[in-house]
């Protein structure tokens, strides 16, 4: 394999991670959202925001989830963890 092959190989691989992390926050988002009563956002509008930003959004929605139903945040799961 040439050195072209094998970063095209990484890069790919790369993205596919990048993809189904997005995916995953983005559906968490959606279904905390919904669980809390607020609107859903667009797919759309989720996809063209950066990661980081997203998980600052699912951590807050998370946060509003865990008061909501008095869940201790040291037993969730962490956003990106």
């Amino acid at each position: 394999m040439t050195i072209a092959e094998e970063l095209m190989r990484v890069g790919e691989a790369r993205g596919v991670a990048l993809g189904e992390a997005r995916g995953d926050v983005c559906g968490r988002i959606r279904l905390s959202q919904e669980l809390l009563g607020l609107p859903v956002s667009d797919q759309r509008d989720l996809s063209q925001t950066d990661l980081p930003e997203l998980r600052q959004l699912l951590s807050r929605l998370e946060d509003q989830l865990r008061s909501r139903f008095h869940l201790d945040s040291a037993n969730s799961k962490k956003v990106g963890g």
